[in-house]
C-alpha cells in the first residue's frame, strides 16, 4: 500500500487526487479531458485508446483528433460515440 492512501482517506479525498486513476471530464458528445493517464496507445479518425493504470479507455466516434497534449493532460475532440473504460464497461 502507498504511503498516499492512508493520508487520502484521513483526509477524505478522492484517491485521483494523488493522480492515480484517470480522469476523464466529457463536455457533450464533442470533447474529452482526460487526465491522469499513463500513455497514448492508439489514434486514429475513429477510436482513440488510452493506457491507464487499470487498462485501457477507449474512445471510438469520427473525425477524432488529440488537442492540447500535455504531460498531465490531454483533449480529445471530434464526434464522440461511445467510451468504453477497464472492465468492459461501455457508455454511449
Amino acid at each position: 500500500m502507498s504511503g498516499k492512501r492512508p493520508v487520502l482517506a484521513a483526509l477524505s479525498l478522492p484517491e485521483d487526487a494523488a493522480g492515480g486513476l484517470a480522469r476523464l471530464t466529457v463536455l457533450g458528445s464533442r470533447e474529452i479531458l482526460a487526465e491522469n493517464c499513463r500513455a497514448i496507445a492508439e489514434v486514429s479518425e475513429s477510436r482513440v485508446r488510452l493506457a491507464v493504470r487499470d487498462g485501457l479507455i477507449s474512445v471510438s466516434g469520427t473525425r477524432l483528433a488529440l488537442a492540447d497534449v500535455r504531460p498531465d493532460s490531454l483533449r480529445i475532440v471530434g464526434e464522440i460515440a461511445a467510451i468504453e473504460l477497464p472492465g468492459g464497461s461501455a457508455h454511449d
